[in-house]
Order: C-alpha cells, then structure tokens, then sequence
C-alpha cells in the first residue's frame, strides 16, 4: 500500500477522472475526502467498501467561496489535516461568474483552501 497514512482532498470526485483518482488512491491505502458537485458519488463509495484506505464525500461547488470554506473545513476535521490536493473538477466549465478579472481560476481556489485550512489554526 504505496500511499498508507497519506491524505488527500480531491475535487471532481464522483465521476470520470475525480471518481478514478479518488478509487487508485483509496486501493494504496490513502484516506481520502473527495469534494462533489452532483450525484454519483455513491456507487462510488459502495466500491470502495473494505478496501485499505477509506472516502468520505463532501458535496461543494469549488467554483463558490461560500462552499469551498465549509468544505475545507469539513475535509480538514476528518483528515486532521490534508498533505494533498489532487484537482479533477472541471472548474472552467461553471466558473464564468468568478473569473472575471481572474487570470486563473486554480489559483483563486488555491488560495481559498489555503485560507480555508489557516482559519482552522
């Protein structure tokens, strides 16, 4: 188990690459919060039943500083904490409204979840 004892929040998680990135880390032993938008989240989690590492889902749109703080916070009190963000939303595709005058939104909601966990403290 290559990823034992490490924690990870991954957005995107119920489906496509978010929901596959979510499963591999899960199968290595890792403990995993995945952050989703919609449903589908829950064949997901039945799959991961009794595999080494564990997933707990939160529902957020990252594309909302109102959700990503809770959300975080949330992902950090299961965690105790988090070494890893792996980043499988398709933020750009419902982020017009927050991006104006935002020469990346990844960055913005980087630096959301880095005020998210310092607020924690």
């Amino acid at each position: 188990m290559k990823l034992e004892g490490k924690r990870f929040v991954v957005t995107g998680s119920a489906t496509g690459m978010g929901a596959a990135t979510v499963a591999a880390f899960v199968r290595e032993g890792a403990e995993v919060v995945g952050f989703y938008r919609s449903r589908g989240y829950e064949a997901l989690a039945e799959r991961l039943a009794g595999e080494p590492g564990s997933a707990h889902f939160v529902k957020v749109d990252v594309s909302e500083k109102e959700e990503v703080f809770p959300a975080m916070a949330a992902a950090a009190e299961r965690l105790g904490g988090s070494e890893w963000f792996a980043l499988s939303e398709a933020l750009g595709t419902h982020i017009d409204s927050l991006s104006a005058g935002v020469d990346d939104p990844w960055n913005l909601f980087a630096r959301w979840t880095s005020e998210a966990f310092a607020r924690r403290g």
